[in-house]
């Protein structure tokens, strides 16, 4: 009877043991729920405020959501029931394909990501110029979804190409044309400028136009000229 007594003893204190670690492993579990919760709600509120378009994609481009950024192409609406391919102009399908095969065999997306042109689904509206990053989210060997990361740069690229036209109009342009500060220094000068003066831009720049006066004009007219 006493050995049996010991015998359950030690059960007990066995049951005891294996309790409380169970415990311990049951209060990590849930500290590690909390976390990754906290994680999840961190990350679901970058992606509600974020300037990208971030999109989630089955395999094949289906569209299963999209964040408020998205709006710029269309509704969440109808952007969730269609396939992110149907969005890609012509022109640029070939390297959305490249992009979306290049993901799914495992390949790195570019660091600089992938320029693409999308049709909007207002079609009075120019379309809109991204860099798209896409990431494939595997849980072992199954992909999950992929998730598309679109950053609009349709402002940069359009002033990208005022600035190459102005360059180019400025370079030129029949009359001469001379860019200063407000002060007055010269900045810059194009080739009609040295037509016309006979100064080459490397005597012009840094020089304040009145080095251009030829005498016949009042110190009143160029007080009023640089008032005006």
């Amino acid at each position: 009877l006493h050995e049996q007594l010991y015998r359950y003893a030690d059960d007990l204190q066995l049951m005891i043991e294996r309790n409380t670690e169970l415990a311990a492993d049951n209060d990590e579990l849930r500290e590690s729920s909390e976390r990754l919760l906290e994680s999840r709600e961190e990350l679901d509120a970058i992606l509600q405020t974020s300037l990208d378009i971030h999109l989630i994609t089955d395999a094949a481009g289906g569209i299963l959501q999209a964040n408020p950024a998205s709006r710029a192409l269309a509704s969440a609406e109808k952007l969730q029931h269609s396939n992110l391919g149907d969005w890609v102009e012509a022109a640029h399908m070939a390297d959305f394909v490249a992009l979306h095969s290049n993901v799914l065999r495992g390949h790195l997306c570019p660091e600089q990501g992938v320029e693409l042109h999308l049709r909007r689904d207002d079609t009075q509206r120019p379309p809109l110029i991204v860099t798209a990053r896409v990431l494939a989210v595997r849980r072992g060997d199954n992909l999950r979804h992929l998730h598309w990361i679109l950053r609009d740069v349709t402002y940069l690229r359009e002033t990208e190409f005022e600035t190459r036209i102005a360059s180019m109009v400025f370079k030129n342009a029949m009359e001469g044309v001379m860019i200063t500060d407000v002060e007055g220094e010269i900045l810059a000068v194009n080739g009609a400028f040295s037509t016309i003066t006979g100064y080459s831009a490397s005597e012009a720049l840094g020089r304040r136009p009145s080095f251009l006066a030829s005498g016949h004009q009042s110190p009143d007219f160029y007080q009023a000229f640089w008032s005006s």
